[in-house]
């Protein structure tokens, strides 16, 4: 191992080659402490060390030993051109242990940025997690191949994979820039954008075809991970959908979630939560060494997450809290008994509770748990969180077949009301109901309205209902009644998104309705960001629909699609793909054929989707 020392700008930086898998070298970079506890970054595909500047330029320098690298065929390190050197689990491994090693990294935090956590999954299988005192995924994978592309890893990927892999320099280079952008929900700044974009094109193309050609299933090593693991994901993630975090919580028994408004960079969009949220798990591992983390049911759900500068994940002091009950250990769930009684002494208990719960800061203090077995044999807790500034002041979970809160009025009033005055967007929401099986509902009303959610804002952000399913049986929303989901928005009445995002069926009347009173205003918009996707699809007509996408050629206002099926008394539906300075003037059908004439022609080619109904 080469070792040099060098100085950046406010902070003492060592750089080394070290030699890893199959004898490649590999850069790193230290700095920091060098007497404090370690952690080691590992960056995503086609990146570069550099990604981390904000966390190796930050307080944590004066607490932590930090590390990062450039994974092989990134950066500064060795870059084969052989597929080989990048389809092997084991090189990897070996990449990670033999930094650890040379040098001399005592039980890091191990950090793993989207693919980076491929890599943490590859070390541990390989080495066990007894070196290990933590780990981070922040926007990280644990599945690739068919089986995941579209439902774990999103279009902001997929779309610019074929582009990123291409062998056309022009086209890396679109791909590069399309893949930054989706790397966070509001613009970074210039420099930040610029070191990510170089970083991405000092990748050849090939390498990165070679890391997406691995068929990937890190389950085995969740399923058994023992040291705390801090899941950071971004809600808005197109790149690594936030159903692959919430896979990762529903198979780690360790894992806790901490989830960001964001997208795909929690640790570029809102470095100083992230550090913060990281230097508590690192002081946690450090004091436990091996003693395990459960996060429980709020951030199995999505709900919870670290504190940030108080340590613990859920506001309980990580060396004081209530022993694992056995049964409950294997899901990741503590059974806490607070001393809570039956009859005089129960509700002292409780009362003493509710009021210790309540710091002025969220930053310490105990969660308040209180849980038994049900009569069916499942695990039922209350708990009043001491973090409500970011966490649910109440929730309460259980495995039995019951729901898990029941609101019944016959007042006039509703069942169960929440309000919240504070904060934007639907990571703010007054109500917020998940199903984590694939055939769950996580809202449903029944009644003249089922649900109803109002919404003042004027932006996508501001939401009245809000459905989000991730299973392939999944509905997003699903409501019965008279009507059996309303939404009353000044920007969108009801939005889905999921297998299916909005999904009506009615034997009387409408499945789905939209009515509009804004001019050139739709009264249903339906639009789809999947390549070759289908924006909308409409089945029950008895005589004949059909939809499909034509092309508009550069410089022409119109196109003609030939539908041997067609005649000219169908009614035509049809709209701009994407954001176009022109739009759709009119559409109509003749036999044989639609005729689909655009408000104008563009430099480049437009692509419209159209409907064709006969009714």
């Amino acid at each position: 191992m080469t070792t040099v020392t060098a100085r950046e700008p406010g902070a003492r930086m060592k750089t080394h080659m070290v030699r890893g898998g199959g004898g490649l070298l590999l850069h790193v970079r230290e700095w920091g402490n060098p007497d404090g506890p370690p952690i080691l970054f590992l960056h995503g595909w086609s990146q570069s060390h550099q990604c981390w500047d904000k966390q190796v330029s930050s307080p944590l320098l004066k607490e932590f030993r930090l590390v990062a690298c450039d994974l092989r065929g990134h950066g500064m390190s060795q870059a084969p051109p052989g597929p080989e050197c990048y389809t092997d689990a084991g090189l990897w491994a070996d990449d990670l242990a033999a930094i650890a090693g040379q040098l001399h990294l005592d039980r890091p935090v191990l950090v793993g940025w989207s693919y980076g956590a491929f890599v943490i999954c590859d070390y541990l299988r390989a080495y066990g997690q007894e070196q290990v005192a933590a780990a981070c995924f922040t926007g990280g994978a644990v599945k690739l191949g068919q089986a995941a592309f579209g439902t774990l890893i999103g279009p902001g990927f997929l779309d610019h994979f074929a582009d990123a892999t291409s062998d056309d320099l022009p086209a890396n280079i679109r791909a590069m820039r399309g893949l930054v952008r989706a790397f966070a929900a509001k613009p970074l700044p210039a420099s930040d954008v610029e070191t990510l974009l170089c970083a991405g094109m000092v990748v050849p193309a090939g390498i990165r075809a070679s890391l997406a050609a691995r068929e990937i299933d890190g389950d085995d090593v969740l399923r058994s991970l023992g040291v705390p693991l801090l899941v950071s994901h971004g809600r808005a993630d197109t790149i690594v959908l936030p159903a692959m975090a919430e896979h990762v919580l529903a198979t780690c028994p360790a894992a806790e979630a901490s989830w960001y408004p964001g997208a795909h960079a929690p640790h570029l969009e809102e470095p100083e939560r992230f550090n913060r949220e990281l230097a508590a798990l690192a002081r946690r591992a450090s004091r436990g060494r091996g003693e395990r983390t459960d996060h429980g049911d709020a951030a199995r759900s999505g709900q919870a997450g670290p504190s940030g500068p108080g340590g613990g994940t859920d506001g309980a002091d990580p060396g004081a809290g209530p022993a694992a009950e056995a049964g409950e250990g294997k899901r990741g769930r503590r059974k806490f008994l607070t001393g809570l009684a039956a009859g005089a002494a129960g509700t002292a208990a409780l009362a003493a509770g509710l009021v210790s719960a309540q710091p002025a800061r969220a930053t310490t203090g105990n969660d308040m748990v209180v849980g038994d077995t049900n009569v069916a044999g499942k695990f039922t807790s209350l708990k009043m969180t001491a973090n409500p500034y970011s966490d649910p002041a109440l929730w309460v979970s259980t495995d039995g077949q019951g729901p898990a809160v029941e609101g019944d009025n016959d007042g006039g009033g509703p069942g169960v009301m929440g309000t919240t005055s504070t904060g934007t967007g639907v990571a703010n929401a007054a109500v917020i109901g998940q199903a984590g099986a694939d055939t769950g509902v996580g809202v449903a009303g029944t009644g003249d309205v089922g649900v109803r959610g109002d919404s003042p804002g004027a932006t996508s952000t501001q939401v009245g209902v809000k459905g989000t399913a991730e299973g392939p049986q999944g509905v997003g929303v699903h409501g019965t009644g008279f009507k059996g989901v309303e939404g009353v928005s000044p920007n969108y009445g009801v939005y889905g998104a999921g297998f299916f995002g909005v999904y009506g069926l009615s034997p009387v009347g409408a499945g789905v309705y939209g009515d509009s009173s804004a001019a050139a205003v739709p009264g249903v918009l339906a639009s789809t960001q999947v390549s070759g996707g289908l924006a909308l699809s409409v089945q029950g007509f008895p005589k004949f629909s059909t939809a499909g996408k034509a092309t508009v050629a550069a410089g022409a206002s119109k196109v003609t699609v030939t539908l041997a099926t067609v005649v000219a008394t169908d009614s035509v539906l049809a709209t701009v793909q994407g954001s176009k300075p022109v739009s759709v003037k009119n559409a109509t059908a003749s036999a044989g054929k639609i005729t689909i004439t655009l408000t104008g022609s563009t430099s480049s080619s437009v692509t419209v989707s159209y409907l064709v109904l006969r009714t």
